[in-house]
């Protein structure tokens, strides 16, 4: 027997939606006849119970002057109830004193006992027993006997729609799984087809991408939901312990409570922000706007916007001689990969430290540099080797910190180019952004996705 988990995929499915909602149906429909069954014995007890009563106040005289005729007259009007199988009434000392049976005293099909199988369909009789009093006096008790025979073909001709219901429910259920089955396979057939078609020297790298994409979507995916929750739970609970300590805080704590949930708000914001950025440069969304520009302004732009934050750190931030050269870049695109590379040296570089800017000419076009003369952003630079999003080559777990790169690294390769990091282990690392020339660019469509 082949073990389950070595079905193909579609096997596993089908047997899951076998396993879950077959019988759920067939509970359901057991469910519903069993609630029918009790609630018809329950109406029909009632109704003998009534009837019992009326037996009783009939027969009463009969049965206090001995007038056998007279009670069994009372008991054939039981005629009119065709439910009603057999009545017996006895005296005090539980002697038969009147008896009826249907169809005019000849026992039927139906009045025979029924067998087990029946009881067990719910076709088991009803019977009540009522006492008859006259004047106060006990005289003896009327038995009644009522069949369920209609319950049973009533049950009988519930099952057929309920049998086309469960037919129709697990077409419609399996029509599902086909769908949910091309959902699922699909991104796998496309790695795997991806893997198959790579070039010959590439063929370990390719595998290596098609396995491991899934898990690393899954961890980025897990990251991310860390990355939301941490500014959500600062917000809240600053909120909550500024609410239980409003009456005593004084007007310094509270601006202090502020300035928390400000800063998470605003965190959590950047990091929603950089979520959309990147699913828009994904998905073709977000369109760059190429033009012939100085670099060297892009250089100086971002530069003096950041100096404040690297003389807050103490950090030392200089600039080599910048060579002039132009390129076709999108400015803002070019401007948001360097802040981010400059930040993330000021964030990791100590005080003391220091970070040169530099922008030179290749081969290709222009080279700039962001070099940390620390350690400072060696764990950082490991990120931007990383080909892509998928790479799983995260190690430090901050995965807003890799929506950033991945941004970085989208916003080169639209331009052409790539960003990537020389590492010198204990005398720091340099990041460098390559921007190709005119004729390695997009062209001269003024837009690239």
């Amino acid at each position: 027997m082949i073990p389950f988990g070595d079905l193909p995929i579609r096997q596993k499915l089908l047997g899951a939606v076998a396993l879950s909602v077959i019988p759920a149906l067939v509970l359901s429909c057991v469910a519903f006849l069993a609630f029918e069954k009790h609630h018809r014995r329950s109406a029909v007890e009632r109704e003998l119970l009534a009837t019992a009563r009326i037996v009783a106040s009939s027969s009463a005289m009969s049965m206090r002057f001995g007038d056998r005729k007279g009670a069994e007259a009372a008991l054939r009007a039981l005629t009119v109830n065709p439910r009603i199988r057999r009545a017996v009434l006895r005296d005090q000392r539980g002697a038969v004193f009147a008896s009826y049976v249907q169809n005019n005293g000849r026992r039927s099909a139906d009045a025979s006992p029924p067998s087990a199988a029946a009881r067990d369909f719910g076709q088991a009789p009803v019977e009540v027993t009522h006492v008859i009093r006259f004047e106060g006096h006990d005289l003896g008790t009327v038995h009644l006997q009522a069949g369920m025979d209609d319950f049973g073909r009533d049950s009988a001709a519930f099952l057929l729609p309920m049998a086309a219901i469960c037919a129709g429910s697990t077409l419609l259920i399996l029509l599902l799984m086909f769908r949910l089955e091309r959902v699922v396979t699909e991104p796998i057939r496309v790695l795997s087809n991806t893997a198959l078609d790579a070039p010959a020297g590439e063929p370990q790298r390719s595998n290596h991408k098609a396995v491991s994409t899934p898990r690393a979507r899954s961890e980025f995916l897990a990251g991310i939901s860390h990355e939301m929750r941490t500014p959500l739970h600062a917000i809240l609970s600053v909120a909550e312990l500024g609410a239980k300590r409003a009456a005593s805080l004084t007007p310094e704590k509270a601006t202090r409570y502020y300035e928390m949930i400000g800063d998470g708000g605003r965190r959590l914001l950047e990091f929603l922000n950089d979520l959309v950025d990147l699913a828009s440069l994904e998905e073709g969304k977000r369109v760059l706007q190429f033009s012939s520009a100085p670099i060297e302004a892009v250089v100086v732009g971002v530069v003096e916007e950041l100096r404040p934050l690297f003389q807050s750190r103490g950090v030392r931030l200089e600039v080599s001689p910048c060579q002039s050269t132009s390129g076709w870049i999108d400015r803002r695109a070019l401007m948001q990969v360097l802040h981010y590379v400059l930040t993330t040296a000021a964030k990791w570089s100590g005080p003391g430290g220091t970070v040169t800017v530099a922008l030179a000419r290749s081969e290709r076009g222009s080279i700039l540099s962001v070099t940390d003369h620390s350690s400072g952003i060696v764990q950082e630079g490991r990120e931007f080797a990383s080909e892509s999003l998928d790479s799983g080559s995260s190690q430090d777990g901050t995965r807003g910190s890799e929506v950033k790169l991945a941004i970085c690294r989208q916003i080169m390769a639209a331009h052409g180019g790539r960003i990537w990091t020389e590492t010198r282990e204990g005398q720091g690392a340099t990041v460098y952004l390559e921007i190709p020339d005119r004729s390695s660019s997009p062209k001269d469509g003024d837009a690239q996705t």
